[in-house]
């Protein structure tokens, strides 16, 4: 991510396994870029593993939507599920 190579990281990311920690900084590389398209990408295979309930998958959810209000009531729905 250092060179800003989304593809390469895109790459990376797709051979790599994937735990929570590997999505939290997958989503803070995707907010550093402002990626939010990639960062939907991920939120899709999020759910699909099941952790979108993941304390800090949220809160990196939320770094990665701060100017997408609808993204951003969609991950405070699920925190007070969690009643976080």
């Amino acid at each position: 991510m250092k060179c800003g190579s989304i593809d390469n990281a895109q790459n990376v990311f797709d051979n790599m396994p994937t735990y929570p920690a590997v999505f939290v900084a997958v989503l803070n590389a995707c907010a550093i870029l402002a990626a939010l398209e990639e960062g939907r990408h991920i939120e899709e295979q999020i759910i699909q593993r099941g952790y979108q309930f993941d304390v800090f998958v949220i809160a990196s959810l939320l770094d990665i939507v701060h100017g997408d209000l609808e993204m951003g009531e969609y991950i405070a729905k699920k925190c007070f599920e969690l009643n976080l």
